[in-house]
């Protein structure tokens, strides 16, 4: 099963540094101070210890990739390298429309995100996706009613 992965609410918790956002690029200066989500770690590595082949799938810009990768490594140590799909410099595209674009290319079996536009986008479009609650810290992070 190939499945595709988000980094940010998805494995690591941004809630520390939430804050800064919008200025994303103070916000990624702190990459690898953010602390992981241990469950989603574990089900990411079990996903890769099961034999699924997991593409981690951002809309960090490609000047975070060595913090990204820093990151990764620490917490996924003894692990397969990842395919790592980021952001092109200078794209001024939404993060679900990079990752949109993505997602019709790779056509994985199951996508892991947390945003709720995103993954209305994604579940409108055919995809299964996997959404992480919790993490967002806005008003629309919340399990759906009804």
């Amino acid at each position: 099963m190939i499945v595709g992965c988000d980094i940010d609410g998805v494995i690591v918790d941004p809630g520390e540094f939430f804050h800064l956002i919008p200025d994303w690029k103070e916000y990624y200066r702190h990459t690898v101070a953010m602390k992981p989500i241990p469950e989603m770690i574990t089900l990411v590595k079990a996903l890769i210890q099961a034999g699924h082949r997991v593409t981690l799938i951002t809309s960090r810009p490609s000047s975070d990739r060595d913090k990204t990768v820093e990151w990764l490594e620490m917490y996924f140590r003894n692990c397969p390298p990842f395919d790592l799909l980021m952001r092109p410099e200078g794209d001024a595209r939404t993060g679900a429309e990079i990752k949109m674009s993505v997602l019709r290319e790779l056509r994985p079996d199951m996508m892991i995100e947390d945003e709720p536009k995103t993954v209305k986008m994604m579940m409108a479009e055919g995809f299964t996706v996997l959404q992480v609650h919790g993490y967002r810290l806005s008003d629309e992070d919340s399990v759906p009613q009804g």
